[in-house]
């Protein structure tokens, strides 16, 4: 079972993510999408912080997903 926590705080204009799990294709449209609603809460040149220690792509889709949502973080710097 996947666990997904992608939270902005505006204060320290910082994104915290932490995936664990085995996550599908659906899985990480669902990060990517979090992702970048959350993002849009934040001023440009936010930072990230990321645990993705315990994270598992079932297929390479979903490890394209994930590479898509970090170069969306790169962007916002």
């Amino acid at each position: 079972m996947e666990s997904i926590t992608i939270e902005a705080t505006t204060t320290s204009n910082r994104l915290y993510m932490n995936l664990s799990g085995f996550f599908t294709d659906d899985d990480m449209q669902h990060v990517y999408d979090k992702f970048a609603n959350e993002a849009k809460k934040l001023k440009k040149g936010f930072d990230v912080i990321t645990d993705t220690s315990q994270f598992k792509p079932i297929t390479q889709k979903g490890a394209t997903i994930i590479n898509k949502t970090q170069q969306l973080a790169k962007e916002s710097w």
